[in-house]
């Protein structure tokens, strides 16, 4: 199984299709990604699987930058979900605050 370890990490929602998504700096490519539906999380050790069978390591706490909400506006917009179809579900997965 591949592993991806992500930094500046969050979790949005697809609210159309009720898919949730990772998004965050990849530590080993050292690019941004959005990764496949996710398919099952463990909150304990913040590790997650997605629907391509890849590992998440959620690394550090959650956050973001400018470029990363590029690369999700983009991602959204390659595949027609409108801005108001989606949510940040971060809290929900990890008990931020």
């Amino acid at each position: 199984m591949n592993s991806v370890y992500l930094n500046q990490w969050s979790i949005k929602e697809i609210e159309s299709d009720g898919s949730h998504h990772f998004i965050g700096f990849d530590l080993n490519s050292r690019q941004i990604v959005v990764s496949p539906c996710i398919i099952s999380f463990l909150k304990s050790t913040r590790t997650g699987i997605t629907r391509n069978e890849k590992q998440y390591f959620l690394v550090g706490e959650p956050g973001s930058s400018t470029s990363i909400e590029k690369v999700w506006e983009t991602w959204c917009k390659e595949r027609s979900i409108p801005e108001l179809e989606w949510v940040d579900i971060t809290k929900e997965y990890v008990g931020t605050e």
